[in-house]
């Protein structure tokens, strides 16, 4: 008899262990045992992809040969384009299709003109994303 309650309590211990480790159920809801990463891990990947269509716009469009990422060249750097523009998108955009004023640099504004102009020929959403990759977003 005594052999047969340690039978059946070591079988009902080991289905315990079993089903408790599998899902936990809360209100009549059944939880994953673990979260998911998936959709944490797909938006990093579609702000990634974004980031890097901007950047891809940036060297097409050769911003890169005036607009270092910290150094002040011919242009400002992206470091300061970034600083002068947090929070401002709107007039950064209507700078870059000319009817905005600069906010760095004014007096250098005339080197700018021609790539206003390459700036223009962009769709709307290779606009948005270069700003997005100018303003780091």
């Amino acid at each position: 008899m005594i052999f047969k309650k340690n039978k059946i309590l070591g079988l009902l211990s080991i289905c315990f262990v079993a089903f408790s480790c599998t899902t936990k159920t809360v209100d009549n809801f059944e939880l994953p045992k673990q979260a998911s990463a998936q959709p944490l891990e797909m938006a990093k990947n579609a702000d990634l992809r974004v980031k890097n269509e901007g950047k891809a716009i940036f060297k097409r469009l050769k911003c890169g040969a005036c607009h270092m990422k910290y150094a002040n060249v011919v242009g400002p750097s992206l470091k300061k384009i970034r600083e002068y523009y947090l929070n401002q998108e709107k007039e950064l955009f209507q700078f870059l299709i000319g009817k905005g004023k600069p906010k760095i640099d004014p007096e250098e504004y005339s080197k700018m003109t021609p790539n206003i102009e390459a700036f223009k020929k962009l769709s709307e959403e290779e606009k948005q994303k270069l700003i997005d990759f100018l303003l780091d977003k």
